[in-house]
């Protein structure tokens, strides 16, 4: 069990996380990817891994957030206790959340009206609903069923 919730964080923060934030240019229709990169698993590995900060946003990402989450879900089932899925997606949010008013209240504050940040929460909301589902799809499932036996 403790194989599988760390190799499979490890694969979200260093491969599902920064192909989520390159979301952007696949949207963006302007932009052919395929013809920038030769091929779809250029683009996937080019466009991801080529970036500069890729080991540090995702070292950020899997230390700041996916650890903390899986401290508290252990913490809650060591206790005896499961949490509901809104839980974990709220603490997922809260977490993600909090990083972005760390980071958001010194470098955008002066330039942007604080009223204009609350779209983050949103957008906090929706990064946690989605990373929750995928981790209790690949890690939480097996984890609590493997408890209650």
């Amino acid at each position: 069990m403790l194989f599988r919730k760390i190799l499979l964080n490890l694969i979200v923060g260093f491969y599902v996380f920064p192909l989520f934030l390159q979301i952007k240019y696949w949207i963006d229709f302007d932009l052919n990817l395929i013809e920038r990169y030769g091929s779809v698993l250029g683009a996937l590995t080019i466009g991801i891994f080529g970036d500069p900060f890729y080991w540090v946003i995702s070292i950020v990402f899997s230390v700041m957030i996916l650890l903390p989450f899986q401290l508290v879900k252990d913490h809650y089932t060591g206790m005896g206790k499961s949490l509901s899925f809104g839980k974990k997606v709220f603490a997922l949010s809260l977490l993600i959340s909090i990083l972005i008013c760390l980071f958001g209240s010194f470098s955008n504050i002066w330039t942007i009206p604080w009223y204009y940040n609350f779209i983050y929460i949103v957008y906090a909301f929706g990064f946690g609903l989605l990373f929750t589902t995928l981790l209790y799809v690949m890690v939480d499932r097996y984890v609590e069923k493997g408890k209650t036996r």
